[in-house]
């Protein structure tokens, strides 16, 4: 390599590019509309997958007069504001669900954009530094793990509406997570088996299926939590299907971490709707506010349980933590059955 080539990409090591201010909050409100649309087509999923109707076909339209609603009206956030969430041709109101679900996916797009290729994947457990950060596809991290809190956040949006949730949707869901890390392995930055950090099909492919293996069994040791508040018509075994869709995308081990924390605020949530009152928040929905959450800072949670120089991810000690999660997450959701029956009671 020429002298002077070698000394720019030295300078670029030493000084990694910065942008200015303005660049950035350009850059942010175009991936928030982005998100934003993301969203939009969400809240059309939601509401129309569970009734079996064509999520493509027709346009949005009003639910009273079947007007279709017309583009300068379907930007994201901004045309219910300027609607004030009527419709233009009947007047009939406009639930804010449906800009409030557009400005959530929005604003994690923009999170996980800031914090993955706009700033080196810092929220990610991989080494630090322009040499090791070229070896991830910060972008494509990104976008996968948008697609997994977005597609978790739709399938909490139906329980909240006692819909069934259809296995077609979870059949998709694991699909997308299974398949792009075949080809990207570096897309799950924490290797599933031991020695087993590589990029080849069959990394990927092993990363993934033990990561729906682990997430499917502790999902089903935390379904009871939901059995006895599901209408007649859903799934005993959304928490089983949720866990394993993170598994899918994040790895086994992140997937014992987050299903953990969900049901143990799970139980805390009940335990205060008991006691003081407070809204019931269903498990599906702390699971993708848990995932959420846990991407932005996988990193520091990774830190704070090395053990000296070596992540307890990386050794034997994961299947001990697994042990303990799986009993503390099966005593979790034994008690909060007690607790729904008093409730329904």
């Amino acid at each position: 390599m020429h002298p002077m080539c070698e000394s720019i990409l030295a300078d670029l090591a030493l000084h990694p590019m910065e942008f200015p201010d303005s660049f950035t909050a350009i850059v942010a409100l175009w991936f928030f509309f982005l998100g934003g649309a993301i969203g939009s087509f969400l809240n059309v999923v939601v509401y129309r997958l569970p009734l079996g109707l064509s999520i493509v076909r027709p346009s949005s339209h009003c639910p009273r007069c079947k007007t279709p609603i017309l583009p300068r009206d379907n930007v994201p956030v901004f045309g219910w504001l300027l609607l004030r969430g009527k419709c233009r041709a009947c007047g009939c109101r406009i639930s804010p669900r449906y800009p409030l679900v557009e400005a959530a996916a929005g604003l994690t797009f923009v999170l996980f954009m800031l914090l993955e290729p706009l700033a080196d994947g810092i929220n990610l457990p991989i080494a630090q530094g322009p040499t090791a950060q070229a070896n991830y596809p910060l972008l494509g991290i990104a976008v996968y793990h948008f697609a997994l809190a977005t597609t978790l956040g739709g399938a909490a949006l139906m329980a909240v509406d006692g819909a069934a949730i259809p296995r077609r949707y979870w059949l998709v869901m694991l699909v997308a997570g299974l398949v792009p890390p075949i080809v990207w392995p570096q897309l799950r930055p924490v290797a599933a088996l031991l020695g087993g950090a590589g990029s080849t099909p069959f990394v990927g492919a092993a990363d993934g299926l033990i990561g729906v293996a682990v997430g499917w069994l502790i999902g089903l040791c935390a379904s009871p939590a939901e059995l006895e508040r599901r209408p007649s018509d859903r799934s005993p075994f959304d928490a089983a299907f949720a866990g394993a869709c993170v598994g899918a995308y994040l790895g086994w081990q992140a997937a014992c971490g987050i299903l953990f924390v969900s049901v143990l605020a799970w139980a805390v949530v009940r335990l205060g709707h008991r006691f003081l009152a407070t809204p019931a928040v269903g498990p599906l929905a702390l699971i993708a506010l848990t995932t959420t959450a846990w991407i932005c800072a996988w990193r520091p949670l990774v830190d704070f349980v090395r053990q000296g120089e070596t992540p307890l991810v990386g050794v034997g000690a994961p299947w001990y933590i697994a042990a303990v999660v799986g009993g503390l997450v099966a005593v979790l959701a034994a008690s909060g059955k007690g607790l729904v029956r008093r409730d329904v009671g």
